[in-house]
């Protein structure tokens, strides 16, 4: 108990050091339990208060209505039941408005995911298309090459003749 005791006020002492309220309000929330294993109810509300109050200033901590809730407990096990329907209400709208951010980020999250998925259709298409056009543009270079092939024979072939026939040599010009 006396390391645990220990333990305890050096995990209070980094509580009021840390600049997170999220680690703040986590180590409250540890001491408000250890409060209440300590039979110490008020100590715990207190430290309870705490936890709610450093998480309260997150919207999407999962911890926020753990912390309310266990301050509820606390306040109706010691009679505070006014203060402890607050916190119990206090703890729903917060599930509640939790729940509902997080439908909204699901839902932003599905348009996303849609989207990219009609961006990759889209690329998709592109890519076969650019890849129909490529075999196209092979296509006409294969068929240019086969064609200028037996033109260029032609042409050189005329071109021999004209010049054998410039030189006058008229047998191997009809042999051309």
């Amino acid at each position: 108990l006396a390391r645990a005791q220990d333990a305890m006020k050096r995990l209070a002492g980094w509580a009021r050091r840390w600049n997170s309220p999220v680690e703040k309000g986590l180590a409250w929330l540890r001491l408000a339990d250890f409060r209440v294993m300590q039979g110490a109810p008020h100590q715990a509300i207190a430290c309870a208060r705490r936890a709610a109050g450093y998480l309260d200033t997150l919207p999407l901590e999962a911890n926020r209505v753990t912390a309310q809730l266990l301050l509820a407990r606390l306040l109706e096990e010691t009679g505070d039941l006014k203060a402890a329907y607050e916190a119990h209400c206090e703890a729903s709208e917060v599930e509640a408005r939790q729940q509902k951010e997080s439908i909204a980020m699901r839902a932003e999250l599905l348009t996303l995911d849609l989207e990219a998925e009609q961006e990759l259709r889209k690329t998709a298409q592109t890519l076969a298309y650019a890849q129909r056009l490529s075999n196209v543009g092979h296509m006409v270079a294969s068929i240019n090459h086969e064609l200028n092939q037996p033109m260029s024979s032609i042409k050189m072939l005329a071109e021999t003749t004209i010049e054998l026939l410039n030189m006058g040599d008229r047998q191997e010009a009809l042999a051309n």
